[in-house]
């Protein structure tokens, strides 16, 4: 594993995605933290896959648990219009869907 400042990565980005390619890990830090992870696009893909399939699995699970229950209606007048708009705008930027073809 090689550790590099974000300076350092841009002078020599050429050169780490040769190492990339050749199975290297190579971690970026910026101000002294990690900030990001190069790594080959077989693994990339892998993991992807891998979140995507562990998502799918819990949501079948989830499916499954609620079948059979029933559906809890909320009257409209119970409804919080804004703090539900302000949830789905929270949730789109956690999605764990997002980028996957």
């Amino acid at each position: 594993m090689l550790e590099l400042s974000l300076s350092e990565a841009r002078a020599r980005l050429p050169e780490l995605l040769d190492r990339v390619a050749a199975g290297e890990e190579v971690h970026i830090t910026r101000h002294g933290k990690h900030a990001a992870v190069l790594v080959d696009n077989d693994r990339w893909m892998k993991t992807r896959t891998h979140d995507v399939l562990v998502q799918a699995r819990k949501l079948r699970r989830d499916l499954e648990e609620a079948r059979g229950k029933p559906l809890l209606v909320v009257p409209a007048e119970h409804w919080d219009v804004d703090a539900h708009v302000a949830e789905i705008r929270e949730m789109r930027d956690d999605d764990p869907w997002q980028g996957i073809e």
